[in-house]
């Protein structure tokens, strides 16, 4: 969009130099350059208003602003699920489990948990509807989808996403399990959750093959592993057994509880490695091609082309994503970060 400025027309304009010689200019030269409207785009809008929120709540919480999402409230559902899973293994698992493991596991599910918050309180990319009074700067642009809700055209990559009320940058879905929108801004925030408790999961299935081979399998190739607190039950268990068929039911029982347990979990730790690993595995490659799940869905139907493989500047791209278009910032015109629309 171009607007130029022009004085008011006329044939010539007369000045007198202060020797007296007239000089006269073509009303031609009197109009001003363009200025491009750059400011102006979709790239650089913004809208403060509650209106541009849609279902989304904005708190501001010790000076931090906040974007919780309508059903934000769903990441408690699997935090008690992983943390009951983790309970489960090292209660059942603790034969084998050292210090070192122990720590690493910790850390992975505090990322974990941090990051599914950040998911549900973190605006997720959204492309605001528009202020009173301001023209749609791809309104006149009929290749592009019209968003009956928002009242205006979406960018390229963008989608309404109906739980949020709002249409979305690079929108990939709503994650219902989590209770968060993945889009532009919060992709980061999913990847790295998948990726922790993918790995969490994956030492769990470690603990768990690692007891029962040394405990079920090969028993007696326990002996070269350190003595555990399993171990040592047992060999208390055995040393207070006075020959009565009571207590050596009783020691029998337990150890039988205990590897049926230690079976189960690693079949639940089968299916989470599996489930979430391949999910990490599908994102990491989404992250590196910069595409979101949506397109690759319409591109198995639509036949739509394949984009460049640029790598690094894809991974910068979902970890610094730009700024929020529901707050003014000065970067979205000084960096003029990509967003990567085409």
């Amino acid at each position: 969009m171009l607007r130029s400025q022009e004085l008011k027309p006329q044939e010539a304009l007369n000045t007198s130099t202060p020797s007296g010689v007239e000089v006269v200019i073509p009303s031609s030269s009197l109009q001003l350059p363009y200025i491009s409207d750059e400011c102006a785009d979709y790239k650089t809008r913004y809208n403060t208003s509650q209106v541009a929120l849609g279902k989304i709540k904005r708190r501001k919480i010790c000076g931090i602003t906040f974007y919780f999402s309508p059903d934000c409230c769903l990441f408690c559902v699997p935090t008690v699920i992983t943390l009951l899973l983790a309970g489960a293994n090292i209660f059942i698992l603790w034969s084998d489990i050292n210090i070192l493991e122990l720590s690493v596991v910790v850390v992975l599910l505090f990322i974990a948990f941090l990051t599914s918050f950040l998911l549900t309180c973190t605006e997720p990319g959204v492309y605001p509807r528009l202020n009173p009074g301001e023209e749609d700067p791809l309104g006149k642009d009929s290749s592009l989808v019209y968003c009956r809700v928002c009242g205006l055209r979406r960018p390229p990559r963008t989608s309404h996403c109906y739980v949020c009320g709002v249409c979305v940058l690079e929108h990939d879905h709503h994650c219902k399990i989590i209770g968060g929108c993945v889009g532009i801004r919060s992709l980061r925030w999913f990847v790295i959750y998948l990726l922790s408790v993918a790995s969490a999961s994956s030492i769990g299935l470690f603990w768990s093959i690692r007891f029962l081979f040394c405990n079920v399998i090969f028993p007696d190739a326990a002996s070269e592993f350190p003595l555990s607190a399993l171990t040592l039950k047992c060999e208390a268990q055995k040393n207070n057994i006075t020959g009565t068929n009571s207590n050596a039911d009783s020691a029998r029982s337990d150890m039988y509880d205990i590897h049926v347990g230690a079976v189960f979990l690693l079949a639940f730790n089968i299916a989470m490695v599996m489930t979430l690993g391949s999910m990490s595995l599908l994102y990491l490659l989404l992250v590196c091609s910069s595409k979101t799940r949506r397109e690759i869905r319409r591109k198995s139907s639509t036949g739509t082309a394949r984009r460049r493989f640029r790598f690094c500047e894809n991974l910068m791209h979902t970890i610094f994503p730009p700024p929020s278009m529901l707050e003014y910032s000065k970067l979205r015109i000084s960096d003029r970060t990509p967003l990567n629309l085409v």
